[in-house]
């Protein structure tokens, strides 16, 4: 653009230093947003595996004691 004369030479350096700088606190602002939904998802997606991790244990256990019900009920004679 200095080379088209639309701006003074000797301001070209500092319009280029001003929009540069606007752009790298635009980033930052912009990364900071991403950390804070980033840190909010992580958060949020711990919990519910947990929650599922929890639910699949006592599933496990539930199949468990009920397969260990139905084996003691097979071995058992009929007329109890």
């Amino acid at each position: 653009m200095g080379h088209l004369g639309l701006f003074r030479q000797d301001l070209l350096n500092a319009y280029r230093i001003t929009v540069e700088y606007t752009r790298a606190q635009a980033n930052d602002e912009l990364m900071q947003s991403l950390q804070d939904l980033e840190q909010k998802d992580a958060a949020l997606f711990e919990r519910l595996h947990d929650e599922w991790d929890q639910n699949r244990d006592q599933a496990e256990a539930l199949r468990s004691t009920l397969g260990f019900k139905k084996m003691l009920l097979a071995g058992m004679p009929n007329d109890v």
